[in-house]
């Protein structure tokens, strides 16, 4: 995470350090991703991760969405990441 976090492309949004995922401790980033695109546009989205830990497994969630539907996809990324159960 550090490393991804000192790359210029990318700017830490919130974290939190202390979410439990269904019984299993977890961790949640969000950051804010800068690109240009193929017709060279700016480009933001929004990553959001979450890393789960079951006994010796890390699993990580990512999820990635433009920065205009974050308010109304971000809701819906972390429903989904809310009900994760590793295999």
């Amino acid at each position: 995470i550090e490393q991804a976090m000192q790359m210029p492309n990318v700017t830490m949004l919130e974290s939190d350090n202390n979410l439990e995922i269904n019984g299993r401790t977890a961790i949640y980033v969000s950051f804010e991703l800068n690109f240009t695109g193929q017709g060279g546009e700016a480009v933001t989205s929004v990553g959001k991760q979450y890393y789960v830990l079951d006994g010796d497994q890390l699993w990580i969630l990512t999820y990635t969405v433009d920065k205009g539907q974050v308010d109304t996809l971000g809701p819906l990324v972390e429903q989904s990441a809310m009900t994760f159960e590793p295999l």
